[in-house]
């Protein structure tokens, strides 16, 4: 995909997009003229804290001195000058071009920069080419962030989900250094910020009294996910303790992406607890004297049935990326205040973009993994620059006289949309400028029709608006629908019965069996009248075939069909059980990764396996063989033996983790034996392409219907 960003929609009800107040000084030193280290060096200081008019004039000051920049200072003193307006980078681009080759200046300099009027961003020249950089955080004026890059924990393999490094802490220095975070904290290994798994993001209370850290941990059943752990300072001294899971979260789900708002001494955090309203929620836990206060869910008017994750605060506003909404692309910025949840348009892409850090009113960092980044994911710098006052309007919805009844708003104007939920009879929302606005406002209200009015609105003297609509005939409740299909696409023509459980509030569940015969099974969800949502699990488990189980959240306010395939489509590609079948590509088993030359189980390998015990118990009736295949590199000999000892310690583990009787489970090593592609011995082959034959499979070797 090849788009490019939304243009800019004035905002409704942002403070942060009005407050254009100039970035704060950071500094009062001057570069000493004959010295080019010194004045390098305050450039790139002020270019870290995100002070770009100081960072202008300190690399104009030192190449109108000495006629001389890095690429990476090009890169640098060119997008402070972009986010200054287009007169510094006119004066930029003047002076680079005699000193620069074409490519440099065409498909750097122009490519890390986006320009889209009063809103300006900068690709940091301190992302790397090839990994990821996110999630910054400047604590005590250095800017810690996460990364992919090679580190001290590369011994362990690779992330299989990006092939790079498992993630850990770095901070940039004033030069653009950058360091491995690992011992900042002044102690022992046992409260190093990076461990051999994943850590990061990093967040502190006020004058780093305690740290918060996002790192790997078993939350139970022998899985690894993701949990925060605090560092507290002890006295007075530079030493921290040693890290400890914060024990007000349950050990039994993942929290992650902490960052900590030291105005209101809150910690806002991600985590798909139950309960919830989707994926992943946010929630928000105070520190007070007895410490951390119980978390709470952040609630409906921020989360969604999809993810919210990556929150920040600036200035009582509250930032963060989810891909529940309608908006602009995949993950996208949102910000939520008294006005309501509106998105960051002029942020937002058709890729990923998260993780809004203000360091002033105007200025700050975010992430995107856009098209024209350095990697997977970087690091950006934005400015607003001034614009219209704002100018408060009152909607008020006539018709509705309860102070319970959700209505949902979009307003349209200048070619932009912002949608918006309103409970009660009126809204405020602000606009920018001072000329007639032309706006269109489409509104549907729980119990009345749709209606949409076109408006002309007198920023100079409207006050409130007054909107009306028709009430709605009783809705009849909606037929929920499943549907079976084998994975060939045959139907299924034997009877199966299905245990359901479901709710319309995502707390008391009704259980029951349906009967699917002929592969349908029809029902009027009586309870479901009036209800906007519907959660639902189910076990559904058919003679001949693999167990299948799911467990759905869907909004059922405009739907009078629930066709259960279209949201759950494994029921549509069941998998007959039969011998020699990999239930390993059946239930998503991952790669099975080992260290270089050994065979115990990582944790990592242990999240796939684990998935391996569960279709055993949840489909007692078969036996598999656990084959462990190497590649051709090294002898054959050792490739025979190496395989037979993992192929045996994946099915020791699964027998001592799962209880799986020894009966069901066989194993064997095939080494090289059984190359998939023809990358033999004597055959010149990639490595992506030898790592195809390193693979474990799970194949049937028994059925035992009865």
């Amino acid at each position: 995909m090849n788009y490019g960003l939304k243009n800019k929609l004035w905002a409704i009800g942002l403070t942060l997009l009005f407050c254009f107040t100039e970035i704060s000084a950071q500094s009062s030193e001057q570069p000493k003229t004959d010295d080019k280290n010194t004045s390098l060096k305050l450039a790139r200081k002020h270019y870290l804290k995100g002070d770009y008019s100081k960072t202008y004039q300190a690399y104009l000051t030192h190449y109108n001195e000495f006629k001389t920049l890095t690429k990476r200072d090009w890169v640098r003193f060119r997008g402070a000058a972009l986010l200054l307006g287009d007169k510094e980078v006119n004066k930029v681009n003047s002076l680079i071009k005699p000193f620069s080759d074409t490519e440099f200046f065409k498909d750097i300099l122009l490519g890390v920069d986006v320009n889209i009027g009063d809103f300006k961003m900068h690709r940091l020249g301190w992302n790397t080419q090839e990994y990821e950089e996110f999630a910054p955080i400047l604590l005590e004026d250095k800017l810690f962030f996460v990364s992919s890059q090679p580190n001290v924990n590369m011994d362990l393999g690779k992330y299989d989900v990006n092939q790079q490094a498992f993630y850990d802490v770095f901070w940039v220095d004033s030069s653009g250094t950058i360091s491995n975070a690992n011992n900042f904290l002044h102690g022992t290994s046992a409260n190093s910020i990076n461990s051999h798994f994943h850590d990061g993001p990093l967040t502190s209370t006020d004058s780093l009294e305690k740290f918060i850290l996002n790192r790997n941990a078993d939350i139970g059943n022998g899985l690894i996910g993701m949990a925060l752990f605090e560092s507290n300072k002890k006295g007075n001294s530079m030493s921290y303790s040693k890290w400890k899971r914060i024990d007000k979260l349950s050990r039994n789900c993942n929290h992650q992406h902490p960052f900590f708002d030291r105005q209101s001494a809150t910690l806002y955090f991600s985590s798909d607890m139950p309960g919830g309203h989707g994926g992943f929620d946010l929630y928000a836990m105070k520190l007070e004297e007895e410490g951390w206060s119980e978390p709470v869910n952040l609630g409906s008017k921020v989360n969604t049935a999809g993810d919210e994750v990556f929150p920040t605060v600036w200035s009582d506003n509250l930032y963060f990326s989810s891909n529940g909404y309608e908006s602009t692309g995949n993950l996208d910025l949102f910000v939520h205040n008294q006005f309501g949840t509106f998105e960051l348009e002029d942020f937002n892409s058709v890729w990923d973009d998260y993780h809004a850090l203000f360091i002033t009113d105007t200025t700050g960092y975010f992430c995107s993994n856009r098209f024209n980044g350095y990697g997977t994911d970087d690091i950006y710098g934005f400015k607003y620059l001034s614009g219209p006052q704002k100018k408060e309007i009152k909607f008020v919805f006539d018709h509705i006289t309860s102070d319970t009844i959700l209505t949902k708003v979009k307003l349209s104007f200048n070619g932009k949309d912002t949608i918006i939920e309103v409970l009660g009879g009126s809204f405020s929302m602000e606009f920018l400028g001072n000329d007639n606005l032309d706006i269109e406002v489409s509104f549907e209200s729980e119990g009345f029709f749709p209606k949409t009015e076109r408006l002309n609105l007198d920023l100079t003297s409207s006050k409130q608006v007054n909107l009306n609509a028709d009430k709605l005939p009783e809705k009849l409740p909606p037929l929920v629908v499943m549907k079976l299909r084998e994975e060939t696409g045959e139907s299924i023509t034997e009877d199966c019965e299905v245990s359901v459980s479901y709710s319309f509030d995502g707390t008391e569940f009704n259980g029951e069996n349906w009967l699917v015969s002929n592969g349908y099974f029809t029902k009027v969800l009586t309870d479901a009248k009036d209800k906007s949502f519907l959660w639902m699990k189910y076990d559904l488990v058919l003679k001949g075939f693999l167990k299948v189980s799911d467990s759905i959240r869907l909004n059922i306010e405009d739907l009078d069909t629930i066709y259960l395939h279209e949201f759950s489509p494994k029921i549509i590609h069941l998998e007959r059980i039969k011998k020699g079948l990999d239930i390993g590509k059946y239930y998503k088993v991952g790669m099975i990764y080992f260290d270089v030359n050994k065979f115990n189980i990582r944790p990592d390998a242990a999240i796939e396996l684990n998935k391996i015990i569960k279709a055993l118990n949840e489909n007692p009736e078969i036996s598999i063989e656990l084959g462990s295949h190497t590649d051709c590199r090294g002898s054959s000999k050792s490739n025979q033996i190496l395989s037979q000892k993992r192929a045996k310690s994946s099915a020791e583990y699964i027998m001592s983790k799962g209880g799986i009787a020894s009966e069901r489970l066989s194993y064997k090593g095939y080494g090289e034996s059984q190359i998939i592609n023809g990358c033999v011995d004597g055959v010149t082959c990639s490595d992506e392409e030898h790592a195809v034959n390193r693979r474990t499979e799970f194949k049937i070797t028994d059925t035992e219907i009865n």
